[in-house]
């Protein structure tokens, strides 16, 4: 397929824009030309503007984005307007915005280097071993029995981290129980704690909207998850940046129905402080995030984008 220079823009968010910029990765005039005939054979068949074809393909992938966050909130019995939205991926800051807006949740930020946040947290994580062993016993007065299994837990987990060259002060662990009514085929894992039982009651309503508390509880599983500490770098504060931060290029971008002038910034050149509103596109190497209309961002002190709702 011939490219027009149209064409020859890459699809962001809910838009376009030129791919000069030097933060965007290249891409071949193939791959270009294959996007853009797959987004015009399927606007053709809905009878669809090419814009917004590809703004109801965005629309879907958010739907289903949406589903996964409540399915880990909501149907956990969590609010999701009590938390803050983190995204990364090359793509998560185009959708966090509109994401964050449609589940009521009050934030986004969007960290340095979003792109390889995850390459970031492999180098950072900690050594982990989950050990479990089924018990299927009545809770109450359950607590000596737990305990001889936790010591023997304990010790194999302590033995297999100090043979991974961990010392003793960057041991530690954590234990649980897996509990549930009886006569119940599922579970819910409770921090095992002085008054667990009581917990679990507490969760069971906050999860499923109910509990009974004179019902017996089973105990079935005895967890415990054994953490080998390792050395994590000194993440210092920037220095607060001078000026207002300035646009690389103002582009025409298509955000919910139609085209808006978007002012385009370079990510590397903004410092803590600097406060962007939107319509906005922020680029980088490894990433690219959406302001859209009625957001406002701003740059912490170090140096993560965070957007909130300013409407």
């Amino acid at each position: 397929m011939a490219m027009t220079s149209e064409r020859k823009s890459r699809l962001l968010g809910a838009g376009e824009i030129d791919v000069s910029f030097e933060f965007f990765p290249p891409k071949t005039e193939k791959m270009e030309a294959t996007l853009w005939a797959a987004i015009e054979r399927l606007a053709a068949q809905m009878g669809f503007l090419l814009e917004a074809a590809a703004e109801g393909i965005l629309r879907v992938a958010n739907a289903t984005m949406a589903r996964a966050i409540r399915v880990v909130s909501v149907e956990r019995g969590y609010d999701p307007r009590d938390f803050a939205l983190v995204c990364f991926g090359g793509a998560g800051g185009l959708h966090a915005a509109n994401l964050a807006q449609g589940l009521g949740i009050p934030r986004v930020i969007v960290p340095q280097f979003p792109g390889a946040l995850s390459a970031l947290g492999l180098l950072l994580a900690d050594a982990q071993k989950d050990y479990s062993r089924t018990l299927l016993i009545d809770a109450e007065d359950s607590n000596k029995r737990v305990r001889q299994v936790l010591d023997e837990l304990h010790r194999i987990g302590t033995k297999e981290l100090r043979a991974e060259g961990f010392k003793k002060n960057e041991i530690e662990s954590m234990d649980f129980v897996d509990l549930r009514y009886r006569g119940q085929s599922y579970e819910l894992t409770i921090p095992m704690t002085s008054n667990f039982i009581e917990r679990f009651h507490k969760t069971h309503d906050r999860r499923y909207g109910h509990s009974s508390p004179g019902r017996p509880v089973e105990l079935v599983n005895v967890r415990t998850t054994f953490l080998g500490r390792t050395a994590k770098p000194d993440f210092r504060k920037a220095p607060k940046a001078r000026g207002r931060p300035e646009p690389i290029d103002t582009q025409s971008a298509w955000i919910n129905g139609k085209r808006i002038k978007t002012r385009v910034y370079d990510r590397a050149a903004l410092g803590r402080g600097h406060v962007i509103n939107g319509p906005a596109i922020i680029g980088e190497y490894s990433s690219t995030t959406l302001v859209p209309p009625d957001f406002r961002c701003e740059v912490d002190a170090y140096l993560n984008l965070v957007l909130e709702d300013d409407s």
